[in-house]
């Protein structure tokens, strides 16, 4: 099997990209948690005041498959925002195709056992 995504893991990662980044756009530090890192010091009350209003924006992300198949991110704002997409992107596009080649892997030796016997 190529390392090269087909068309149908594509559509996969497309879909399983999409719902995280939905639900990163959810995330946000409660008041409790942003009470707690200021009771540690390390923090300026401008940046846990920063953190606390700061929210993932979808609309900066643009996910598609282009036409020979393969995934395409964009990522288009401040960037001060943005900047943080890339170290999230890059690990959850590692995460969502290693997911999918561990899973045809495990298929592909689970065929070449059956054919054994």
């Amino acid at each position: 099997m190529s390392a090269r995504a087909d068309s149908h893991s594509t559509a996969r990662s497309l879909c399983s990209l999409t719902g995280v980044l939905q639900a990163l756009c959810a995330l946000r530090f409660n008041q409790a948690e942003i009470e707690y890192m200021r009771t540690t010091g390390y923090f300026s009350d401008e940046y846990l005041e920063w953190l606390h209003r700061f929210r993932f924006c979808r609309e900066q992300v643009y996910v598609y498959e282009d036409k020979a198949g393969h995934l395409g991110i964009h990522v288009k704002g401040p960037w001060e925002e943005t900047i943080l997409w890339e170290g999230l992107l890059l690990a959850l596009v590692s995460e969502i195709t290693h997911e999918f080649y561990d899973g045809v892997q495990r298929l592909l030796n689970f065929r070449k056992t059956i054919d054994a016997k």
